[in-house]
């Protein structure tokens, strides 16, 4: 579609916002007549047939010609037309409709526009950090978008295609989007964001916006954030869409769809360099990387959104994040969506991501640009539709993605267990079981499970105390007071094969909290299959 206002009479249709306007005031129009009036719209110079503006307006529906002829009553209303005058749309017997009305065409700043119905920016605390988080629409349905790498809640929805695709979103439900720490109207952070931030992020946007479960439309780089909140948090999650996304970072043996470590490298050196003019525009956009106003309306919003060492922290984690063996453990429906020439990443990732995903339906589109506004925006918003549109009601599940922690305190008094207790406690984490020498305790976090070892382990070298620990993250099932599930019994093995003041985790930790600063080394433990390293 085009981004173009027309005008008519006092008419304005402006097809890149979804929005019509009369005598310069917005007017209320229902979607599927606004859809009528913008196709009929834009194939003016035809009479358009009644079959086509049917599999149009309702894709993969069978409709009536009754609904169609209400439909073109309700456009031709909100034009100031009607049945009898014809001056915008006429029909044209036994063979369809067309617009007839004398059109002015300009072309608008593609950065010069906010959607109707779009709330206030609002801020709420997610640990000592303040997120910006706004709304659009009101929906039945809540929508929690999460952004890519970069992203600002006040130019964002000045993009006009951005505006419009939101808009045309909004129409789906409550549209929930927020600013990543580090990146937009949040707060500046002097560290890199994990996995584990931007879920914890995600969870206290849903709680200021009063959603209790959501549709997670995870873009680009948020995928596998969006993938770990979802396993960690099925009960708050209805459905999971995911866009251009992928798994892990790097390309390895077994992952040949990413960029080696040399080459993402020197493209990151490159999207530095280049900041403050329209970076990478050629991979992200390439349809519209010839378009003068385009290039200076991203360079612009580049600058705003984001500094350039904040960026280069960002996707040095990202390259290192590995989040394979949490999809497994994913149980919302799940629809990724990718396309065949995004140049960003290739559209293999995503196919691989939705075949780890239990159930997880993959839809291949045509294009090369990986902002999912850019393009064929319409295809990406019909794949939306109507997956929502096929969801069951909610299961509840009983299974939880967690991180355990298995502790030996060998000779450790009774202070120093109720220390443990207190250390567990502070880091968000749920004391399961305790026998004296032998504590088994719960995170939803695994940054804060391995902080919680670590101190407990310097605790204890400075106490004499010989503690020996093993943690893994892997689904649980939590009923009452008792948690069972693999991540028990791999935490427990890894424990027993730890020597004193040891911490041995395994391999899916080390990966899903790249950027945290925690150091591993790789170690053997006898008889344990897998990948296992020891925390420094």
């Amino acid at each position: 579609m085009a981004e173009t206002a027309l005008h008519f009479g006092d008419c304005e249709i402006d097809l890149a916002a979804s929005e019509l306007r009369v005598g310069g005031k917005p007017r209320g129009i229902e979607p599927k007549a606004f859809d009528l009036l913008a196709y009929l719209v834009e194939h003016r110079d035809r009479v358009v047939g009644k079959d086509e503006l049917q599999d149009a307006i309702w894709p993969g529906m069978v409709v009536t010609e009754a609904s169609l002829t209400r439909t073109v009553m309700k456009a031709r209303k909100a034009v100031g037309d009607d049945a009898r005058r014809q001056h915008v749309i006429k029909t044209v017997s036994r063979r369809g409709y067309r617009f007839v009305a004398d059109l002015q065409e300009h072309q608008p700043d593609p950065f010069s526009v906010e959607p109707a119905n779009l709330g206030p920016v609002q801020f709420v605390r997610s640990g000592d950090v303040h997120i910006a988080w706004r709304t659009l629409g009101d929906g039945p349905l809540d929508i929690l978008f999460v952004p890519g790498f970069v992203s600002h809640l006040d130019i964002r929805y000045r993009i006009r295609p951005v505006a419009r695709f939101d808009a045309r979103l909004a129409e789906m439900g409550r549209v929930i989007a927020f600013d990543k720490r580090g990146v937009g109207l949040s707060d500046r952070i002097g560290y890199p964001p994990t996995l584990d931030h931007t879920v914890d992020d995600m969870r206290a946007v849903l709680d200021a916006a009063g959603s209790e479960r959501a549709v997670l439309l995870g873009v680009s780089e948020s995928g596998p954030a969006t993938a770990l909140f979802a396993a960690t948090y099925p009960q708050r999650t209805r459905a999971i869409i995911m866009y251009g996304t992928f798994a892990k970072g790097l390309r390895s043996e077994d992952y040949p769809w990413a960029a080696s470590r040399e080459r993402y490298d020197a493209w990151l050196d490159s999207l530095i360099s280049e900041w403050g003019g329209p970076a990478s525009v050629e991979y992200f956009a390439p349809s519209m990387a010839d378009n003068p106003e385009f290039r200076e309306g991203w360079a612009r919003y580049l600058r705003a959104a984001a500094t350039p060492g904040s960026i280069r922290d960002i996707l040095e984690v990202l390259r290192d994040i590995d989040v394979r063996d949490v999809l497994p453990a994913v149980q919302a429906p799940t629809l990724v969506i990718h396309r065949k020439g995004d140049r960003m990443m290739r559209y293999e990732a995503g196919e691989d991501m939705a075949a780890r995903i239990p159930g997880a339906q993959f839809r291949l589109l045509e294009g090369d640009d990986h902002w999912w506004w850019i393009g064929d925006s319409d295809a990406v918003l019909r794949e939306i539709r109507m997956f929502l549109e096929s969801l069951e009601p909610a299961a509840e599940t009983e299974a939880v993605l967690a991180t355990i922690l298995a502790l030996d305190l060998a000779n450790g008094d009774v202070v120093f267990r109720r220390s443990v207790c207190e250390t567990i406690e502070h880091q968000s984490g749920r004391l399961a079981k305790s026998d004296g020498e032998h504590m088994l305790a719960m995170f939803d976090g695994t940054s804060r499970a391995l902080r919680c070892a670590r101190t407990i382990r310097d605790r204890g070298i400075a106490n004499r105390v010989d503690v020996r620990a093993g943690l893994h993250a892997s689904e649980v099932v939590v009923r009452q007071d008792t948690v069972t599930g693999p991540a028990v019994r791999v935490a427990c093995d890894l424990m027993r094969q730890a020597k004193p003041g040891q911490v041995l985790a395994t391999g899916t930790l080390r990966d899903l909290v790249a950027g945290s600063g925690m150091q591993f080394e790789p170690c053997a433990a006898g008889g344990f299959v897998g990948e296992c390293c020891c925390l420094s």
